[in-house]
């Protein structure tokens, strides 16, 4: 199953060069970097931005038509390697060894939400001021929600889950769960450890495949 976002919000159409790929990335990056740094969304720049990517103001607007464009950009990259990285999500027919590999991906996230942790927490800040944001965010929610349906499904028809009722209420409440603890957690100023990880695997774990 593929991730599907809505790609007319987060996608350009016409034709991208070598260089102005590498531009692009070069924004984003500077972008990510500013914010896992300290940086606050509100007060990030478009100078600061195009100084940090070796490039002038005038010439950011060339590549990008503001900072929330970018933001979008950064958000669709994220999303992707969140559902990339959710093994446990996206790998059909693996049979045993499910639960370990609900607590790998689940550790994978963690590592993901240490890299662009400040990018995530600037996303559900502005979608909430921020319609389209909140589209695209919302898509990535609701993509992470229909894969883990998928995979449910397939468990329980193999037998190696216990019942799962209402199964889409079930994924939505853990998608949303796993989400809103990481970013809590951010917020607050904890060290998100792998431990932290765990506990929420373990919760996933139960609720798919019962207690041990």
């Amino acid at each position: 199953m593929d991730l599907r976002l809505p790609t007319d919000l987060t996608r350009r159409t016409e034709p991208t060069s070598a260089k102005r790929a590498q531009v692009e990335q070069d924004v984003l990056r500077a972008v990510d970097t500013l914010l896992q740094d300290g940086v606050r969304w509100s007060e990030l720049s478009i100078e600061r931005i195009a100084t940090t990517a070796g490039i002038s103001r005038t010439a950011f607007y060339f590549y990008f038509k503001d900072k929330r464009e970018v933001l979008m950009r950064l958000l669709e990259e994220v999303g992707r390697e969140i559902y990339e990285q959710s093994t446990w999500l996206n790998t059909t027919g693996e049979g045993g060894g499910g639960r370990d590999m609900l607590v790998a991906a689940m550790r994978s996230v963690h590592v993901i939400y240490e890299q662009h942790g400040a990018l995530l927490q600037a996303v559900v800040e502005v979608s909430a001021v921020d319609e389209t944001i909140a589209e695209v965010y919302q898509a990535i929610l609701n993509s992470l929600v229909t894969a883990a349906v998928a995979r449910m499904t397939e468990l329980e028809a193999a037998g190696e889950a216990s019942p799962i009722t209402p199964m889409e209420a079930t994924a939505r409440a853990l998608v949303a769960m796993t989400e809103r603890a990481f970013y809590t957690w951010r917020i607050r100023g904890e060290e998100i450890t792998p431990e932290h990880a765990d506990v929420l695997a373990e919760i996933w774990v139960r609720s798919v495949y019962g207690a041990a």
